[in-house]
């Protein structure tokens, strides 16, 4: 049971599970407090510790990063659902707000909804991005799933969950829906129109429209400059950054691949060519560093030298990036970073099938108009390739390193990459204000604040 302080206070927990959500846990609970003031009971949940939070305020202790389609995910996270559901149920929140982490919270709000006489408000940031979904290859899988679900029944609510209908599901357990892009906001806001959802589906921007302030830039080349001046040491040298994900899977798969192409380039180019591993956390800089001399024990090879937590002053500090795909491609684009995107989640039977059916290739329609133009994040909401893109058997040491010498080559990559900033940044800014409806603010997370305030006072509107 949750050990709130008083009565007559306003009562939000806030779930997020892995670390893009959590940098938004970050900057949405200074704007959950200074907008209900002292009237404001917190309990958070989040996969990495979040700086100014009360112990109090910990909900209990989360899961690791994972990605869905795993079973040892699918267990974890149903120990800490268990857990979660112990704390809350007796006792309920006024407002719960999920961030990312779809399976989850999916899951966690629809038992809190269906609590009798429960007066829980739900609002889900970063909802599942549907537009990018089509329904035909869900259909061709189904007979994959079901062996699937047939072989594991110990977790089959918990991964139906997680896996089905996500789109519908969303709309049935969140009262209010907050996109970060324009995709999603017409994607929802058609699913609410044909199910006859009355949900208040809203654009609040995404938290990366902050690289456009003068202020942020400033900051951003004062750190690539220090950053820079440590791992360069002369004019002519060329810095790769590796960002091989944020989750432990991703890293044990796809940072070996990055490793074998970097000794492929560095017999091309010799020691001009300098390098640094950027990892999400230190718990993933930690793993990172295991990786790192496992390979050059292992194939007698230099190891890379320096290994960093620090994405934002890497993206700016390096001349090229490899990226794993994810929320930095995204980031890479923005500050103008040209790189090459990668993935590949390893082979097993159902993740290799899954990942052919929903990484398509090329230009792809889904049902009724999204158009997708490839995998990462830039090229999905521009409507083009940013990025050179290679996954599944593209996903070679081979490869990567000849994408990568081929973009070095290359003195227009850095430009190409200019063309798209202006518009991703435009096309991540925030609905404008409607009737009845304050969106005012002057951040993403500031947004949400307010809606999930309207949400509790009962004073939203469908916009």
């Amino acid at each position: 049971m949750v050990n709130w302080a008083a009565d007559g206070m306003t009562r939000i927990v806030v779930c997020s599970g892995e670390p893009s959500g959590d940098a938004m846990v970050q900057e949405l609970l200074p704007a959950l407090r200074a907008l209900f003031g002292t009237g404001l009971q917190l309990r958070v949940l989040t996969s990495s510790p979040v700086d100014g939070l009360g112990e109090d305020e910990v909900l209990c202790p989360a899961p690791e990063p994972v990605l869905g389609f795993s079973m040892g995910g699918a267990r974890r996270w149903r120990s800490v659902l268990e857990n979660v559901w112990e704390i809350l149920a007796p006792d309920p929140p006024d407002l719960f707000i999920a961030i990312s982490h779809h399976g989850f919270n999916l899951v966690l709000a629809a038992e809190l909804k269906a609590l009798e006489g429960a007066p829980t408000k739900t609002l889900m940031v970063a909802p599942p991005e549907v537009w990018a979904w089509d329904v035909r290859l869900w259909l061709r899988a189904v007979g994959l799933v079901l062996r699937w679900v047939a072989a594991h029944r110990q977790s089959v609510p918990f991964v139906l969950g997680t896996m089905a209908n996500r789109g519908r599901s969303t709309l049935k357990v969140f009262d209010g829906i907050a996109c970060l892009m324009e995709p999603n906001l017409k994607a929802y806001r058609r699913l609410d129109r044909k199910h006859e959802a009355g949900r208040l589906v809203v654009k609040v921007g995404h938290p990366f429209t902050r690289y456009a302030d003068a202020a942020v830039q400033e900051r951003v080349r004062d750190a690539a400059r220090a950053m820079r001046a440590t791992l360069v040491s002369s004019p002519d040298d060329l810095l790769v950054g590796l960002f091989p994900g944020s989750r432990e899977a991703e890293v044990d798969h796809l940072l070996p691949i990055m490793l074998d192409a970097v000794n492929r380039l560095r017999g091309r180019f010799g020691d001009r060519l300098k390098f640094v591993a950027t990892a999400s956390d230190e718990r993933r800089a930690a793993q990172i560093r295991r990786v790192l001399d496992d390979h050059s024990r292992r194939n007698s090879v230099a190891s890379i030298p320096h290994v960093t937590s620090q994405a934002e002053a890497t993206l700016g500090a390096a001349d090229f990036g490899l990226l794993c795909s994810g929320t930095v491609t995204l980031l890479a684009a923005i500050l103008g970073l040209p790189s090459v995107v990668i993935y590949d989640r390893g082979w097993s039977l159902p993740r290799t099938l899954l990942t052919h059916l929903l990484l398509r290739r090329g230009r792809v329609s889904s049902e009724r108009g999204a158009e997708l133009f490839g995998f990462a994040l830039p090229s999905a909401i521009v409507g083009e390739r940013v990025f050179p893109e290679l996954t599944m058997r593209q996903c070679t040491p081979q490869g990567v390193a000849a994408s990568l010498e081929k973009m070095i080559g290359n003195e227009d990559a850095r430009e190409r990459i200019r063309m798209h900033q202006q518009r991703l940044l435009g096309l991540l800014q925030p609905s404008p204000p409607r009737a009845g409806y304050g969106t005012t603010a002057d951040t993403p997370m500031q947004r949400v604040a307010q809606v999930g305030l309207q949400l509790v006072a009962g004073s939203a509107e469908r916009v």
